[in-house]
């Protein structure tokens, strides 16, 4: 019964551990989804029409005394770089240094209740031939972000 005792032990022992690191991955940093207002015009009724949409890849933004420089799907702080997908989402009372968009589709979302102070500014780069980095910024429904 000795043989035996160790193998089945390690065997044991590895099932529980990749049981784990399964498990994990799922649960882990997960995020839920966001609402946001888009706004679009309307030109047969001449009106702004708000369409609640969703967002699920995001970054969030916190306190840095770091410049955030915002890409289409990177979002570096200093020298970290992180995923964004091309959204940011401010969901808090966030102070950082400035917020500096480089890339063509940067998305900033201000949650209700939340409010962005960039303390140097915020600033749309000049890209590759001469064009202005684009940004645009959301709000949710009841628009009490700032």
């Amino acid at each position: 019964m000795q043989k035996f005792k160790k193998p089945l032990s390690l065997l044991l022992s590895l099932v529980i551990i990749f049981g784990i690191f399964t498990i994990v991955p799922l649960s882990a940093g997960a995020k839920d989804s966001i609402s946001y207002l888009s706004r679009s015009w309307d030109a047969e009724t001449q009106s702004i029409v708000d369409t609640e949409e969703w967002v699920e890849d995001y970054y969030v933004l916190s306190n840095t005394d770091d410049t955030i420089r915002a890409a289409n799907n990177i979002c570096s702080i200093g020298e970290v770089a992180h995923d964004s997908h091309g959204w940011y989402v401010v969901n808090s009372d966030v102070t950082i240094k400035d917020f500096i968009v480089q890339g063509d589709n940067v998305n900033l979302l201000i949650c209700n209740g939340a409010k962005l102070t960039c303390t140097e500014g915020l600033v749309c780069d000049i890209g590759d031939g001469g064009y202005v980095h684009g940004l645009n910024i959301y709000f949710q429904k009841g628009e009490t972000g700032e």
